[in-house]
């Protein structure tokens, strides 16, 4: 098993529904395109607490959910499920053949992704993030009157993976953007 040591940088206009104050002045994160890789961070940017609660795992890739957070008995040996049972807080993942045989890239995947959600509001494509070294779709926003998405995924090994987090719209933007970095800094891929 090949653990993924994950960079991530989360760009701050990510939250479609909180105004930003200010424009970041740190070379860490660019929002000048939503197709651009976002950039590794530098040296003294803060390192992420991987998450430490239960394992997701599906045949190939898991991730772990935050403490406090169950897992769903559903689910079937391509996909798991955890949530927070005082609330709609839930973390999916998602392992499929990659259909495209190598063919698809992560730009494809994410726009493949657009296209088949069904949300009563479409969520953004956000700049790409770096897991693990593997470039990762981001898409995120609003999907309806009560929840926020923050989705995550590319194409690796002949599969392709999904990380999706779903939070109540209490859930302020910085504690949503900690929690899906602390999972996606635990990325195994067998």
């Amino acid at each position: 098993m090949t653990a993924l040591a994950v960079v991530l940088v989360l760009a701050a206009g990510c939250s479609d529904d909180e105004p930003s104050a200010a424009p970041d002045p740190s070379p860490t994160a660019s929002t000048s395109d939503a197709g651009a890789e976002s950039p590794s961070p530098t040296p003294s940017s803060p390192s992420v607490e991987p998450a430490a609660g239960p394992e997701l795992r599906v045949k190939r890739f898991s991730v772990r959910a935050p403490e406090g957070w169950e897992i769903s008995p559903e689910g079937d040996p391509y996909t798991a499920q955890a949530y927070v049972s005082t609330g709609i807080d839930t973390l999916f993942i998602g392992e499929y053949p990659d259909l495209a045989q190598g063919t698809m890239s992560v730009e494809d995947s994410a726009r493949a992704r657009m296209r088949s959600a069904v949300y009563r509001q479409q969520p953004k494509l956000q700049p790409f993030v770096t897991v693990g070294g593997d470039k990762w779709y981001h898409i995120a926003g609003q999907i309806d009157a009560a929840s926020y998405l923050l989705d995550y995924g590319t194409v690796k090994d002949g599969l392709s993976l999904s990380v999706t987090l779903t939070f109540a719209l209490d859930v302020p933007a910085e504690e949503r953007e900690r929690i899906a970095a602390a999972v996606l800094a635990t990325v195994t891929v067998d």
